[in-house]
């Protein structure tokens, strides 16, 4: 019986997972961005549900970032203590991921809102 799309997309992302962790332990961590990459190869250009389970609220954009796997996302709003980012999600023609920042006290941007729909 052969394995169904998602978990057929475990199995790879687990033996990637496994190459990477030898690799480094054997190079003494010199592929870390290495790993970003193969993992981002995985489903490049959007976001999967794993990623979007990652971010939580008081993240910066820079770890909304880290955890998208470097993917900046589209700026739908900006303001002096507001911003707003929508990523492709991965497997879906319809759906949407959006990011909420928010600072009204002056500091850094941060999560304060999330949403997603893999339609």
């Amino acid at each position: 019986m052969a394995p169904g799309p998602q978990r057929a997309d475990t199995a790879v992302k687990k033996k990637i997972a496994a190459l990477v962790v030898a690799t480094t332990a054997l190079t003494g961590g010199a592929l870390a961005v290495t790993a970003v990459g193969a993992d981002a190869a995985v489903s490049p250009g959007c976001v999967d549900r794993t990623e979007f389970s990652h971010v939580h609220q008081g993240m910066t954009p820079t770890q909304v970032k880290r955890a998208f796997h470097g993917l900046n996302g589209k700026t739908t709003y900006s303001s002096t203590w507001s911003l707003s980012k929508e990523y492709k999600p991965c497997h879906s023609r319809y759906g949407f991921v959006d990011v909420d920042f928010s600072d009204y006290n002056g500091g850094t941007k941060k999560v304060d809102y999330k949403s997603a729909y893999w339609g």
